[in-house]
């Protein structure tokens, strides 16, 4: 559907404006914005409700404890089977070139 319409009274359009096209709704990998503009997700999220990587429906790979998306879980945490990154308290961490060497504890710093 051609957006010429919609773009001059976009509050009024009963469509969303991706691109140059008017759609029913955005398509999976997109949000719609207040003004009904559909934007790409964060490159973590498979959908999502806004921009950043914590408005993301589901994650493609991870998520953390607190809801961000992230490509690997963060060091001390490992993924579980639903891809959550959790606290692993016997994984030890490899602090090469920090102060301390290069060896394995369970925090760095």
């Amino acid at each position: 559907v051609p957006c010429v319409q919609c773009s001059k009274v976009l509050k009024d359009c009963p469509f969303f404006k991706l691109g140059t096209d008017c759609v029913h709704s955005c398509p999976l990998g997109f949000y719609n914005d207040s003004v009904g503009i559909c934007h790409k997700c964060h490159a973590q999220c498979d959908g999502c409700t806004g921009p950043n990587a914590t408005d993301c429906h589901a994650c493609h790979h991870y998520r953390t404890a607190a809801g961000l998306c992230v490509s690997v879980c963060p060091p001390s945490y490992s993924p579980d089977q639903n891809g959550d990154c959790i606290f692993d308290k016997d994984r030890k961490v490899d602090c090469s070139g920090q102060m301390g060497g290069s060896k394995r504890v369970d925090r760095c710093g």
